[in-house]
């Protein structure tokens, strides 16, 4: 502690003047060259010498010496006189300096909890997600007074990306510039990850320090001191919590460290009650969606079976008819579209047999470029001559467990969505291959879950889709086409079978920037085929 700036110089002038009246002394009867001085550091003995004696008075605050009040002078009487004195006045000065320093510490105690007061307002007060993260940075860049206050995730050196969600930055230090776009991670910003992780604190670094600022950080940033640390939600990856200072290369106190910790750990509860009731929602509405699934299919399904019932009847007494006309006569071209209308109803109650689950399938392993290739010839005559097909095959391991018959309908449907969704020229571009997907990637992709997966991709050039239309082309018999061209039971047969084979699906659509289905299945390391009947009733669709 600096006395200094504990004790008013003008206490310090006033302890002069109590000291000449008490004693009757004047510096200048201390003899030649009297002094009273007030000294920071230890007593120096060689202080007074050639012929001059001196007395030191230590001035300790809590046990530990801060300084030394010392008169000097070659009158041995006069400081002799005085040294009593100049033992009371170090005490009393000691007493003001740890009367100061226990002001300091309330008023810093205080001003501490009036900040924690303003983070937890900027927490709690908000219920949405996204909101409160930027009630809180801005709320921390006003505490702390910083040039930039930030959060991203994921906390993860292996990631290959970082993404910043939020950021309060003062203008002449723009940041990330976008936000929530994937960022790449460098080896020197993996390092300090790993660090914070590690880490129970912050951590903190500072230009010109034996601690500083990485390298990536400043050339990216332009940054010259930063503080950070690890956020540990109990739901999700890790976050990265930290403050930048770029006009300075800015040194952290203690202080701003506990509260920066403190302001950290309401983070992390705040994060893990929002992302937690984030979830709960989201596992409400696919619990509404499953059961809204589970009744239709139940109810899709019967119908489906009684009608394919019915229409066998048609077509099989069509086809005696048949067999007793002669070609040419009337009658017999009506038969023929009476059979022909049968087996188009018969395609239709076989998707409402897929979308309700009761359709027997015998998987098997496939390998999607070889699903894919098998059905090139046919997919280029469906989409039509003003349409490109451009077929990019990936990873050969990407090989699943599933019905050929099946993986037809899923690719002829989608293909068939999105030649619908391309008014004129275009193109419709398929692209399969193995990924892997982490708890991060998987966030905001319903029913999807971390893992590696083999991936068909089907991208078009079409007009795109609305959020209000997006969330709702799983629903059996939704369609955006003109009545009497869609049954509305393509994307749920879709959806049906994908779901039936353990995998899901994500979809990536916006108005003028065309559709992108991506689906995911379980990889299948066994290349024996293995039959089963699936009669289990529908746990979603659409």
């Amino acid at each position: 502690m600096n006395l200094f700036e504990v004790v008013d110089p003008n206490a310090l002038h006033g302890l002069y003047e109590s000291f000449s009246a008490w004693t009757g002394l004047t510096v200048e009867m201390l003899g030649r060259d009297g002094e009273l001085l007030l000294s920071v550091g230890p007593p120096a003995e060689e202080y007074c010498q050639g012929g001059h004696c001196g007395f030191d008075a230590p001035i300790e605050v809590e046990g530990a010496l801060v300084a030394t009040l010392r008169i000097c002078g070659s009158s041995e009487e006069a400081i002799a006189k005085a040294s009593g004195f100049v033992t009371r006045a170090a005490r009393f000065i000691g007493s003001m300096a740890r009367a100061g320093r226990q002001l300091d510490e309330r008023e810093a105690h205080i001003r501490f909890l009036e900040d924690l007061k303003l983070v937890d307002e900027a927490i709690k007060r908000e219920p949405d997600l996204e909101l409160m993260l930027w009630r809180l940075m801005k709320t921390v860049h006003g505490i702390f007074g910083c040039d930039r206050a930030w959060l991203f995730h994921p906390c993860d050196p292996a990631s290959p990306t970082f993404r910043v969600p939020v950021e309060v930055t003062r203008p002449e230090y723009p940041g990330a510039m976008i936000l929530n776009a994937d960022l790449p991670i460098p080896p020197d910003m993996a390092e300090d990850l790993r660090t914070a992780l590690a880490c129970d604190g912050p951590v903190v670094e500072v230009e010109g320090s034996a601690s500083p600022v990485n390298r990536s950080t400043v050339e990216g940033f332009g940054v010259r001191s930063q503080m950070f640390m690890a956020i540990h939600p109990r739901v999700g990856p890790p976050w990265v919590f930290g403050m930048h200072q770029c006009s300075d290369p800015r040194v952290w106190t203690a202080g701003e460290r506990r509260l920066f910790q403190e302001i950290g750990g309401r983070l992390a509860d705040g994060l893990t009650t929002l992302l937690m009731f984030r979830d709960l929602q989201k596992s409400e509405a696919r619990l509404r969606q499953s059961q809204k699934m589970e009744a239709l299919g139940r109810l899709a399904g019967g119908i489906a079976h009684d009608f394919n019932n019915m229409l066998g009847v048609i077509i099989g007494n069509a086809d005696l008819a048949l067999a007793e006309v002669r070609e040419g006569l009337i009658p017999m071209e009506s038969l023929i579209e009476i059979r022909a209308a049968a087996l188009r109803s018969s395609d239709l109650t076989r998707q409402l047999l897929a979308f309700s689950r009761r359709q027997i399938v015998t998987p098997r392993a496939l390998a999607l470029n070889a699903g894919v290739s098998a059905l090139l010839r046919m997919l280029r005559h469906l989409i039509g001559e003003d349409i490109v097909l451009d077929w990019r095959p990936g990873d050969p391991g990407g090989t699943v467990l599933m019905d050929p018959i099946q993986f037809d309908q899923i690719l002829i449907n989608l293909c068939a969505n999105a030649r619908d969704a391309i008014p004129g020229e275009g193109r419709i571009t398929l692209v399969t291959g193995v990924v892997r997907l982490s708890a991060t990637d998987v966030e905001e992709i319903p029913g999807a879950r971390a893992g590696v997966f083999a991936r068909l991709r089907v991208e078009d050039t079409g007009v795109g889709m609305e959020p209000s239309i997006l969330s709702l082309i799983f629903d059996p018999f939704f369609t955006t086409k003109e009545m009497g061209k869609g049954t509305g039971l393509g994307l749920s047969t879709v959806f049906g079978i994908v779901d039936q084979c353990g995998g899901f699906i994500q979809v990536e659509s916006a108005p003028g920037s065309g559709t992108t289905f991506s689906i995911h299945l379980p990889i299948h390391e066994s290349t024996s085929e293995t039959p089963v009947a699936s009669t289990d009733s529908a746990t979603g669709g659409g």
